[in-house]
């Protein structure tokens, strides 16, 4: 497509400088999480720039990987996995890994959300 990076030289320039933030990354979501329901967190997410992919593709960013339960490695990881054999710069992070890019998101000069802290707890009334 035209304007892409070839792939190889994505990788390498990500793998180089990997993202700290959220802004114009492509992220995708595997297992439950614990502090909010999949859509506030994808909610969340592209308010802070970042693009939410239903499936691992090979430009992905970060693969957070919440509660997996009884499937635990998921499809999605095996992709990742595998795209990661072969050079790309997806990182696997746990969901507190996830919080952290989001804190940092939040308070780096380009935050365009409110603090996820200010939102309710999971389950909350």
């Amino acid at each position: 497509t035209a304007g892409k990076k070839p792939l190889q030289d994505l990788w390498r320039e990500r793998r180089a400088r990997p993202l700290t933030t959220l802004a114009n990354a492509l992220v995708c979501f595997t297992g439950d999480l614990s502090r909010c329901e999949r859509e506030e967190v994808e909610a969340l997410v592209s308010s802070l720039g970042a693009t939410v992919k239903k499936s691992v593709v090979q430009r992905l960013d970060l693969l957070v990987v919440g509660n997996t339960g009884e499937f635990g490695k998921t499809h999605k990881i095996t992709k990742a996995e595998e795209y990661i054999k072969k050079g790309a710069h997806t990182r696997i992070v746990s969901e507190a890994q996830f919080w952290e890019i989001v804190r940092r998101t939040n308070e780096s000069p380009r935050a365009k959300s409110p603090r996820r802290e200010d939102w309710p707890a999971k389950g909350a009334t």
